[in-house]
């Protein structure tokens, strides 16, 4: 889910940042507010990942669209 969640942001943003140094000025601007609506669509990828590193291994996750479930076991609530 890790992996899932944060490739678009990084992907994107790798293969377009180095055409900011190749694409005429006006292009770039265009350029520039693509990698940064991109970047603002992922805060909640990002807010996840966040969690997710901070997770024990034992809660499981479901991911359904617009919500995420985790489930704890008992054992630790």
């Amino acid at each position: 889910m890790l992996v899932v969640g944060l490739t678009p942001l990084i992907l994107l943003s790798l293969l377009g940042l180095p055409f900011l140094a190749l694409v005429p000025y006006p292009a770039s601007l265009f350029l520039v507010l693509a990698l940064s609506m991109n970047a603002a669509g992922a805060i909640g990828d990002l807010y996840i990942a966040a969690r997710l590193l901070f997770t024990p291994c034992d809660v499981l996750i479901q991911d359904e669209g617009e919500t995420i479930r985790w489930y704890v076991p008992e054992s630790r609530r």
